[in-house]
């Protein structure tokens, strides 16, 4: 999920809720890249920083949200 495939990704989005799957990482190791040989990683992070990105998202009025504001609190019984 690099740069120019969320930005051309983003404009497409539904309504609602949108969860974009991500693993970014600031440094490989072997054991990740004999699981996922070739995945960019050190892209996904970057792209995940892009001003680029963050300009379209906000252009977009898209609201970024965590999982958290979506979560009910747990109530005892």
């Amino acid at each position: 999920m690099v740069e120019m495939r969320l930005l051309k990704l983003i404009p497409h989005l539904p309504d609602g809720v949108s969860e974009i799957y991500l693993h970014p990482a600031t440094k490989g190791s072997a054991a990740f890249a004999a699981a996922i040989p070739g995945y960019n990683y050190l892209e996904e992070f970057a792209a995940l920083l892009s001003p680029s990105v963050r300009n379209r998202i906000a252009e977009l009025g898209i609201r970024l949200v965590s999982y958290s504001d979506f979560a009910t609190p747990l109530t005892k019984t």
